[in-house]
């Protein structure tokens, strides 16, 4: 059985989980099937509106499942991962001192903050806090 991760740093920052992520169109069509293949209940399902996105998401055991728009997910397919973090803010900072670039700065919306970043070696995170 797959268990959460729980990953600890030097500076004491954590990652808590790491998702895969699921482009949908037909998001409660996506979300039996995934609820069936995990046998667990989706978290509910949270709104993301603003910068020109309209966006739905929920979370299906280790699956983020995301709806909206094609413009929205078009661009969202440009993060390779999303990662449940203690803290946004020390991540970018982190991240930020170590050569990355902001994609999307801190923001909220339905309780979870999010930052997109991209790291040195290219590769583009989601990090998300509850």
């Amino acid at each position: 059985m797959c268990q959460d991760i729980k990953v600890k740093n030097k500076m004491n920052m954590k990652i808590y989980k790491v998702f895969a992520r699921v482009y949908t169109a037909q998001l409660e069509e996506t979300i039996a099937f995934y609820e069936k293949l995990t046998d667990e209940k989706n978290t509910g399902i949270n709104e993301f509106k603003g910068g020109g996105m309209d966006l739905k998401t929920t979370t299906v055991g280790n699956f983020l499942l995301l709806n909206g728009s094609e413009e929205a997910l078009e661009f969202l397919k440009r993060t390779n991962d999303s990662i449940v973090v203690d803290s946004v803010k020390e991540f970018k900072e982190f991240l930020l001192a170590n050569g990355g670039t902001i994609v999307v700065d801190e923001m909220e919306s339905s309780g979870v903050t999010i930052c997109i970043i991209k790291h040195k070696d290219g590769l583009v995170i989601e990090y998300m806090q509850f």
